[in-house]
């Protein structure tokens, strides 16, 4: 019988079939571990970014009228100049109570002083100033008062203002309410950081005030803000590319 002779062939290997698995195996290891660094380094390097520029945007004072006493308010008229032409005088004495606020847990607010004028139906009923200027530190509340007597020239060049006066003199002798709109103005400086900016104006104004008669007088001698009604102010032109008002 003759003997067979089994003839082994040698097996192909498969060397890159190997290599390339363990390439597709280690993709998804490279692919966590970069995704790991940067949910770990963005927010190190954002954060602190967020944290400078929230410093950087202190946020804004705010202003209340909180009191108005006005103790005297009437007219008077004169004739003046060859012509004898009749003038309107409008006589006020009245005292004045704003708070000022800052909000700010790390800022420091640097007042010039602050000038006001009192408006009634567009004519000036007064005008003076708060003290001098101050220094307004974190998280306080100021209380500024000032006292004027007025006496000043109700000009009516238009028809309109013979209708806002005829408005101002019911208000005055029957409707036993005033209203008012009071205008602030001052320059205001921050410090963040041990870093002071330099100073900017501001143009404040509280609209829709309005003081009740405090007397059975008739006509009134004196009105007053209700200690409840403490009117809100605006910044009318707060400098939001200088400080970065929040």
């Amino acid at each position: 019988m003759a003997h067979e002779e089994k003839i082994h062939l040698p097996s192909k290997a498969k060397p890159h079939t190997t290599i390339a698995t363990r390439r597709i195996c280690c993709c998804p290891a490279w692919l966590f571990l970069t995704i790991l660094c940067l949910i770990i380094v963005i927010p190190t390097v954002t954060i602190p970014i967020v944290v400078v520029k929230l410093n950087a945007r202190p946020q804004r004072p705010s202003f209340h009228v909180t009191s108005l006493k006005i103790t005297q308010l009437n007219f008077t008229k004169t004739l003046e100049g060859p012509e004898h032409h009749l003038t309107n005088y409008l006589i006020s004495k009245l005292n004045l109570t704003i708070s000022v606020q800052n909000p700010n847990k790390d800022a420091v607010f640097f007042y010039d002083t602050i000038t006001f004028d009192v408006f009634s139906w567009g004519f000036s009923v007064g005008s003076g100033y708060f003290g001098s200027s101050f220094v307004q530190e974190n998280e306080t509340s100021t209380t500024l008062q000032a006292s004027i007597s007025n006496t000043s020239e109700v000009v009516t060049k238009y028809s309109e203002d013979y209708e806002a006066l005829d408005l101002l003199k019911q208000d005055v002798y029957k409707n036993g309410e005033l209203h008012f709109k009071i205008s602030l103005t001052t320059s205001v400086g921050v410090k963040m950081g041990g870093k002071l900016k330099n100073k900017v104006g501001f143009d404040i104004c509280c609209p829709g005030i309005k003081a009740v008669a405090v007397d059975h007088a008739s006509p009134p001698t004196s009105w007053e803000l209700p200690q409840q009604n403490a009117v809100k102010c605006c910044i009318l032109n707060a400098p939001f590319s200088r400080f970065k008002w929040g």
